[in-house]
């Protein structure tokens, strides 16, 4: 029983260290109202691939690529009152944009 623990604990601990899918993001962003008229799923998805894509090209800035990742977590995380008061909104990737 004590290895059942001890596998769960480290899948557990693997599986920490992926952020959720852009898929999964866009999902909690549109059933919490938060997208506009003009986006649809497919183009939060798309432009949410693209950012990452982007960020994963600029090997030399980590701190964008792990600022990235954490923000979808934060973004799964958080309530849908708390995204729309600005909780998981980071100037570092998000600069011409400021939480309303």
């Amino acid at each position: 029983m004590r290895h059942v623990f001890i596998a769960l604990g480290l899948l557990a601990s693997l599986s920490s260290g992926c952020a959720p899918s852009c898929d999964r993001v866009c999902d909690k962003v549109i059933a919490c109202g938060l997208d506009s008229p003009r986006t649809s799923q497919d183009a939060c998805v798309e432009d949410c691939d693209r950012q990452a894509a982007l960020y994963d090209e600029w090997w030399d800035d980590q701190v964008k690529v792990d600022a990235f990742k954490e923000h979808k977590r934060c973004v799964m995380d958080a309530t849908c009152d708390e995204l729309a008061a600005g909780a998981c909104y980071d100037p570092l990737l998000f600069i011409f944009a400021e939480p309303s």
